[in-house]
């Protein structure tokens, strides 16, 4: 009954992706960046082809919201300058770029990110299936369907970004290190968090932090365990290998390039933009940052994710059971490990920038997920007396 329930959750949302897919603004400034990168310098003809791409692929009420719905896309849809000057803050993403631009041979730039996207959101549904059959915990699968739908699943299976590409490959690599369950990923789970950052540079987060979080999981449980604080730390270095710490300079390494060659504002005008208030050109746009203003964002952010959001009050309730699970003394370091890293990709997310959807938010709710599997499968291989004693 559990996979019948999973199982008709994915058909639900595969059917209603297909049958009517969200009409979202970037993908107006995807479809610039792609047409940009095929080597095209003028605003206009960037501007024309974008939009006519755009009203080709969506309904005629979906255009206008595009171009109508509020001052800041009344302008984008008028003024081919103020719209080429958004395109820097997308053509950062630019392995999806250049993906999207190579498949585009192929069929319109809506069809193809539509289709990374709906094909994305699958393979990470299925990569959370593989993950609860690995572990045994089948029976518990169903219980994954009331979160993930929390996450409109389905509407991130239909947007024009490369959200839904870059949570499939960070969720593909977070269920290989737990399929493995050791404190060593392997190489495969290292090379997907590095195609994520080329997807998604803001990913970088996930790549630097693995190999701390296993260094500190690993601690943790020797610390416990009455190692000295030297000696945990050292066996947390040796346990979980090189590769972490090269996958970490790796995606520094994506980083970089992708910052490279692109006049991208920087992080505070990208920040004064997303968090603060939508400029209607970021041409001359270079504010200098105010701390009182940076505080005052987060905790507007914070405020409003909060009061509008389900999938905070999810993160918060599950981090809680998890950091508690920790505690559990035949507990696999990995375990712990991974859930310091979904909570510590969290907040570094918060703090630097703090964006409420629910499409950023969904590998590390799938992560917990996961993490919530290994933990109901170890409960279910204790004996009485060691549940007892937990």
């Amino acid at each position: 009954m559990s996979v019948a329930i999973y199982t008709l959750f994915c058909v639900i949302v595969l059917v209603s992706a297909m049958a009517r897919p969200v009409a979202n603004w970037d993908a107006l400034a995807y479809v610039g960046a792609v047409v940009k990168f095929q080597g095209e310098t003028r605003a206009s003809v960037i501007h024309e082809k974008a939009y006519d791409a755009v009203r080709r692929a969506v309904a005629p009420e979906d255009m206008r919201d595009l171009t109508e719905a509020g001052h800041y896309r009344r302008v984008q849809a008028r003024n081919a300058d103020a719209f080429v000057s958004m395109l820097p803050m997308y053509e950062v993403k630019g392995g999806y770029i250049a993906l999207v631009s190579a498949l585009s041979r192929l069929a319109d730039p809506i069809s193809v990110m539509r289709g990374l996207s709906l094909i994305s959101t699958i393979a990470m549904l299925i990569a959370v299936a593989v993950v609860f059959h690995r572990l045994g915990a089948l029976t518990l699968l169903g219980l994954s369907v009331p979160i993930l739908s929390a996450l409109q699943i389905r509407d991130l299976a239909t947007l024009c970004t490369p959200d839904a590409m870059a949570a499939a490959l960070f969720v593909w690599a977070a269920a290989l290190i737990i399929i493995r369950g050791t404190l060593r990923p392997p190489p495969a789970a290292l090379g997907l968090l590095v195609a994520a950052v080329a997807l998604r540079p803001d990913l970088v987060v996930a790549t630097a932090g693995l190999p701390v979080a296993l260094v500190v999981g690993s601690a943790f449980v020797a610390l416990r365990d009455g190692a000295t604080v030297r000696a945990a730390f050292l066996e947390g270095v040796h346990a979980s290998g090189l590769g972490p710490w090269l996958a970490a300079v790796a995606g520094l390494t994506v980083y970089a390039a992708a910052k490279s060659g692109v006049p991208h504002p920087g992080w505070w005008a990208h920040f004064n933009f997303s968090v603060v208030a939508q400029q209607d050109t970021m041409q001359g746009f270079a504010p200098a940052f105010d701390l009182k203003v940076y505080v005052g964002a987060i905790a507007r952010v914070t405020v409003r994710m909060l009061r509008d959001e389900t999938w905070p009050w999810i993160v918060l309730a599950m981090a809680a059971a998890g950091l508690l699970f920790i505690r559990l003394r035949d507990l696999h370091p990995a375990l712990v490990a991974l859930t310091l890293f979904a909570v510590g990709i969290l907040v570094t997310r918060m703090v630097a920038f703090p964006l409420p959807d629910s499409r950023l938010a969904t590998p590390i709710v799938v992560l917990l997920v996961m993490i919530a599997a290994a933990l109901a499968a170890a409960k279910m291989r204790m004996s009485p007396q060691q549940r007892a004693s937990a």
